[in-house]
This record gives structure tokens, sequence and C-alpha cells, in this order.
């Protein structure tokens, strides 16, 4: 009895709190003593004297005598690592396997097994833990935290199979966000979240409903109309996007809605192709560095040119929606042609003076607004759109209200729009309020 109350002792002669125990180091490696008795202890050998063992198990370490073992077998440091992730990977303990596999992989001359290891206890993180709790946030209707995780695990697994369906959860929050932003009148804020929905998952068909729709708002019906195109491109059986374009069949003829979207997924719908160009941007900045009159402090480039004529085209917040790659076809072609003129001459017309008047005083190259004229209304100051645009620079009374307020005048659109003094003058302050005001919130890189 004394005798084996004297082996207890020995078992348990120093055992140490689990908070001290945390605090220490071991070395690498598990080991397994067999005793005399053939049971089995599973821990890491501390330190070794010449009559004993100290031994950590867990959290508790104790001194065994070695006239108690029988055999002790030391595992290869690596396997054990390996062996004790596993073991944590079966209850569950996730991020503690994942903890082992790494020190394993450290030290470990077998890499391929156990970074395989760390891939599944990374996707097993991923699905039962990050994903669910993104996922109950976003069916909680908290919008905002559920973006916020998706895009904390797109950054954690930005090359993964499952990344795709990642970014499109996350397009689903931003579409939901902006839905709410243009509910309480947050116009800015909702497009901003249309930006971020598509630049995530372009083919999003909600997200360019939600855009198309705003777009009618503004008054923008064929752009609208190109939106909702794109919209049964992806999903041709989208009823609300069929009906709009029912709506607004009047406005077009069938062959012109027939071929809007017809690309979509064919090809990228971007302006690369215009200032990505390197023979482009040369010409276009000599033609800047040129023209007569002094040009602006800091020329502009031909991005910045282009978001300027995207805002002109589209409407300042489709190249925020589309983080200054408008895809319509028809602002691409308008784009496009501007640019053409900008660098051909273009005939002298009784508005040159007014042109240049007005140009001078907002700081704009005076060619730049007689190419916008003559893509616009070709000089016709009588011109009226299918979109109701008016006059020499195709202003929208949308457009025409908004300058009044920055201009503290008082210019009646449907009285006033077709004077050719007053046209220039709100377009061109139109013009520099998106070189100034508007553009460099977004795209402060560009304009510098």
């Amino acid at each position: 009895m004394m005798r084996q109350n004297s082996f207890a002792a020995t078992i348990r002669l120093v055992i140490w709190c689990t908070a001290c125990a945390s605090m220490l180091t071991p070395p690498l490696g598990a080991d397994i003593l067999v005793l005399q008795n053939n049971q089995k202890i599973q821990g890491i050998i501390i330190s070794e004297t010449a009559d004993a063992y100290q031994v950590q198990v867990k959290n508790t370490i104790f001194v065994l005598r070695k006239e108690r073992i029988k055999t002790v077998v030391k595992e290869p440091h690596d396997t054990a690592l390996v062996r004790i992730g596993d073991e944590a990977f079966r209850r569950r303990q996730f991020q503690e396997a994942k903890d082992y596999y790494l020190k394993a992989l450290a030290v470990t001359t077998q890499k391929d097994v156990v970074i395989e290891r760390l891939k599944q206890v990374r996707q097993a993180i991923y699905q039962e833990v990050e994903l669910p709790r993104a996922d109950e946030a976003f069916e909680s209707g908290n919008y905002r935290r559920a973006a916020d995780l998706y895009l904390g695990l797109l950054a954690q697994y930005p090359h993964e199979w499952f990344t795709p369906g990642l970014k499109q959860r996350a397009a689903q929050a931003y579409y939901f966000l902006a839905h709410q932003a243009f509910a309480q009148l947050r116009d800015r804020d909702g497009y901003l979240m249309i930006q971020q929905a598509l630049s995530l998952d372009p083919t999003a068909p909600q997200v360019h409903l939600l855009l198309g729709e705003q777009l009618v708002r503004r008054k923008k019906t064929r752009l609208a109309a190109e939106e909702f195109a794109i919209v049964l491109a992806y999903d041709p059986s989208n009823a609300a996007a069929e009906e709009w374009l029912a709506e607004i069949d009047a406005q077009f003829a069938e062959e012109e809605i027939a071929a809007l979207g017809q690309d979509v997924g064919k090809k990228p719908f971007n302006l690369d192709f215009l200032y990505d160009n390197q023979m482009l941007f040369e010409r276009t900045q000599r033609v800047v560095a040129e023209q007569i009159h002094r040009p602006p402090s800091a020329p502009l480039n031909v991005k910045a040119i282009s978001l300027i004529l995207q805002g002109y085209n589209a409407g300042p917040w489709a190249v925020v929606s589309y983080n200054g790659k408008v895809r319509y076809k028809e602002t691409i072609s308008y784009v496009s042609k501007v640019l053409h003129w900008l660098e051909n001459e273009i005939p002298q017309s009784e508005y040159d003076h007014l042109i240049e008047k007005y140009a001078q005083r907002y700081n704009l190259d005076p060619q730049l607004v007689r190419a916008v004229i003559k893509v616009e209304s070709n000089f016709n100051p009588r011109c009226v759109s299918r979109a109701d645009a008016r006059g020499l620079m195709q202003v929208i009374r949308e457009d025409w209200d908004d300058t009044m307020q920055r201009l503290g005048e008082t210019w009646l659109f449907d009285e006033e729009v077709f004077d050719p003094d007053k046209n220039i003058h709100v377009g061109c302050h139109y013009l520099n309020w998106l070189r100034s005001d508007f553009l460099p919130q977004f795209f402060g890189d560009i304009f510098g």
C-alpha cells in the first residue's frame, strides 16, 4: 500500500497550474512512454535526468521515474504536429488544427501533405465558421455587416474555388444597401453601392435593373433601355426588365431595341480601347498642348476627358456606378466621336465667340466644347433629342435645373434652353462641374 502511494506521489511530484503551464513553450514533438504495466502515457518530454523524465500531458506537468518505464518512443516532430492537428480537426477545433499544421509546415520535409491538410482546415473554417457568420448577418437584414464580412473573406480567399460564389453574395449585399439608400433618397450612397456590386459581380441582373430604374428617374431613357437589355442578356425571363422595355419601346425603333445589349457576355463593355491606345493618347495630348488658347493649369489626359464625356452623356452617377467605364454602346460611341473631333478640324460657326467666351470663363479647352457641340447637335440650336435634350449642347431639364442652383440664376428651361448664349453657358458650366467638383471626388488619381 505504501509502495502504491509512493508511486502515485512520484507521478504527481510536480504539478503546475494550467495558467503556468500554458505559458510554457515545450519543444516540438510528441512522445509515448510505456510503463512496466504496459500502460501508455502520451505527452511531451520536457526534460530528462539520470533518474526521471519531466513530462507534459496537455496542461499538466509531472515527473516520472525511469524505473517505472519499460520503453520510450519519441515521435518525429512533424509527424506529431500533424497527428495533433488531425485530432483537433476531428474535434472540430479548426483554428487549433490550423495552428498545428502551420507549425508542422515549418519543420516537415513532406510539405505537400501538410499543405493539403491546411487547405482542408481553411475550407472547413470558411464553410462552417466564417461564411455562416456572414450569411447570418445577411439573412437578418444587416447588409452592411454582411458586406464587410464578405469582403473580409474575399481578402483571405482571393483565388479559391468558392471565390466567385462569395463575390456574388457580396454583390447581393451591396445591391440591398443600394436599394435602401435610394429609398431613403441617399442617391450618392446608392450609386456607390451599385459600383461596389458591379465590381464584384458584373453579371448581377438585379443590380443592372436597379441602375436602369435610376436612369429612368433621371430621364436617361435610352441608356436605361440599354441597362434593361443587359438585364435580359443575363436573365432572359426577367419580367421587370421586359415591362420597362415595353414602356420605352414606343420611343425607339424596334431594331434599335433588339440591338441593345446584344454583345453582352461575348466581349467586355469598357472604354479601354479609347484611352489605353498609346497612339490615341499621344495624339490627344499633342492637340491639347498645341491648342491656340492657354490650356488649363493641369492639362487633361485622355482618361480625364473620357470620364467627363461619359458623365456628360450617361450622367455622372453612371460613371460612378461603372467605376469610370460606362458600358453603354451609345456612351462608348459618343466618347469615341467627341475624341475624333477633338483631334480634327471643325468648321467655323457663328457660335465660336460664345464657345471662346465660356470656355475661357470655365477654363475649358475650346476645341473640346466645339467637339461636344458637333456631336450633340451639329451646331443646330433648335435640336431636340428623343430624351428631350435640347439646344446646341443638348442639355436636359434636370441638368439645367441643377446648374441654375449652382449659378444662382432663374432661367426657365422651356423658354431659354434654345438661346445659344445660355445653352453654351450651361453646358460649359456643367462640363466644368464634372471636371472640377464631381468626378475628382471619385477619381482623384486621374484628375490630380
